[in-house]
């Protein structure tokens, strides 16, 4: 099965809080949003979610939240989500294009994000798609854990 059978990308919105939430829940286990972060986010003139969705039943599979600066053009992939019953069929790459084609098309000159060492999938995904690791944060995520700093030119 492929991503493009079926699955779609849009921008997210308000009415998409309680998938965007459970998404959360499901993938990871800390370091997520909080209800009350993601209500912020999904307000934020800075801060663009794209779902993946199954079409005709707009159900969730995956979404990836692309956050910037105001007259900046750096852009950062804060999160991508794929729930474990739709990985490995492509979701996670067709997330992360979503996301680079609106910074490119935002004025955007490079896209970074953190990966959790040891993250072989998500360090795979972003590899592939031609990111860089640029350094290392220890101690970076709530459980103690390092995150390797990746960083791709638009």
């Amino acid at each position: 099965m492929s991503a493009n059978q079926n699955w779609g990308i849009r921008l997210g919105e308000m009415t998409d809080f309680d998938d965007i939430l459970a998404l959360e829940r499901l993938c990871f286990t800390g370091d997520r949003l909080s209800s009350r972060s993601l209500r912020r986010l999904l307000k934020s003139p800075t801060a663009k979610f794209f779902i993946a969705t199954k079409l005709p039943e707009r159900l969730a599979g995956g979404c990836a939240l692309l956050l910037s600066r105001r007259d900046s053009s750096r852009f950062r992939i804060y999160s991508l989500a794929v729930s474990p019953a739709f990985r490995g069929i492509g979701l996670g790459a067709l997330l992360l294009g979503a996301a680079e084609a609106a910074a490119r098309s935002n004025g955007g000159r490079s896209i970074g994000f953190e990966a959790r060492r040891g993250n072989g999938a998500a360090i795979a995904l972003y590899e592939k798609a031609g990111y860089l690791a640029v350094g290392e944060r220890p101690d970076y995520y709530e459980d103690g854990a390092a995150a390797i700093l990746y960083r791709k030119e638009l």
